[in-house]
């Protein structure tokens, strides 16, 4: 130090060791992102067969799917009767819920990646039976799709996955396609 005052080749020093400290942290945080983000690795789970097309919840008599509580993250539907989101437009009753949700558009290839597209909700027809809304989809190489899902801002409004109808007969289960 000359004068209390850092030298031009202290200044240097302390510049370079700087940059390397702020690289070191890019890295540090692209190694830590690159680990256990791929939602087909870490996701959640929603197991209910009721959310099939195939299943017409009686409005008043059966009990109705609500999303309201679930936490925003990513998804996989799993059961017996389909983990896929419709790509048509279910009516009131569907999939156990008086709103059901369902994809406007196609499911995403495994080369798409993490795919933004659009949900609708069938409310009372609304909009054509579209109030729409965004989401995300990622294909898992062409096994399994995960949905990166929200709550529904109101009951009964549940996303719905499958179409097969599942029927209970005497302690069997009988799949109906």
């Amino acid at each position: 130090m000359e004068d209390g005052c850092i030298t031009n080749k202290a200044r240097a020093k302390m510049s370079c060791l700087s940059n390397l400290a702020v690289l070191v942290v890019v890295l540090m945080s692209l190694i830590i992102q690159s680990h256990g983000t791929d939602p087909c690795v870490t996701h959640g789970y929603l197991n209910n067969p009721f959310r099939s097309t195939g299943y017409v919840a009686r409005v008043g008599v059966d009990p109705l799917i609500c999303d309201h509580n679930l936490q925003t993250g990513w998804y996989r539907f799993v059961n017996e009767v389909g983990g896929k989101m419709p790509e048509t437009k279910p009516i009131k009753g569907q999939c156990g819920t008086y709103a059901p949700i369902y994809l406007k558009t196609t499911h995403p290839s495994t080369a798409d990646g993490i795919v933004d597209k659009t949900a609708c909700i069938n409310y009372h027809e609304l909009n054509n039976g579209c109030l729409s809304f965004g989401i995300k989809v990622k294909n898992c190489n062409d096994t399994f799709y995960v949905y990166r899902l929200v709550p529904t801002f109101g009951c009964p409004m549940a996303y719905c996955a499958g179409r097969v109808l599942l029927i209970s007969v005497s302690n069997c289960q009988v799949n109906l396609q």
